[in-house]
């Protein structure tokens, strides 16, 4: 019955809305949305830590130095004309969280242009006062 009472507790914490770490956690997501809209290397190197698994639902996985690249590619090549994440949980474990959304990328590649609905995956670590991204998975959904 105690393991139950816990179990109950627990889930009761992790489903708590809007705790102060909760907010960070979503703002440094859409910080993130932001900072790759506007092609902002500082934001992004701030935001993404160094070890980070970037996991794109084509399969494709990016360092870092990868992701900050392909980002930042000129914007007649590549851009992210939109970035929307929709229905987000986030769940805190010290200075660890886990968010998950559904998300919206609208791209334009070199004049190709693609709305990826996705499901999403991240994981933030708190270092000093601020949240990075450390890894991030994502797979194709079929909009509804």
């Amino acid at each position: 019955m105690k393991i139950f009472g816990f179990l109950m507790a627990a889930a009761a914490m992790a489903m708590a809305a809007d705790s102060p770490a909760e907010k960070a956690v979503l703002k440094a997501a859409q910080d993130l949305a932001q900072a790759q809209m506007k092609k902002d290397r500082a934001a992004l190197e701030k935001l993404l830590g160094d070890e980070i698994v970037y996991s794109h639902s084509s399969g494709m996985v990016e360092t870092k130095a990868d992701h900050i690249k392909a980002t930042m590619r000129p914007v007649a090549e590549s851009n992210y004309e939109k970035i929307e994440y929709t229905d987000p949980r986030i769940m805190v474990y010290g200075n660890t969280a886990v968010m998950t959304c559904k998300a919206l990328y609208s791209v334009n590649n070199a004049g190709k242009k693609a709305d990826n609905h996705l499901t999403m995956l991240q994981t933030w670590v708190k270092r000093g006062s601020n949240w990075q991204l450390v890894a991030r998975w994502t797979t194709r959904v079929n909009p509804k």
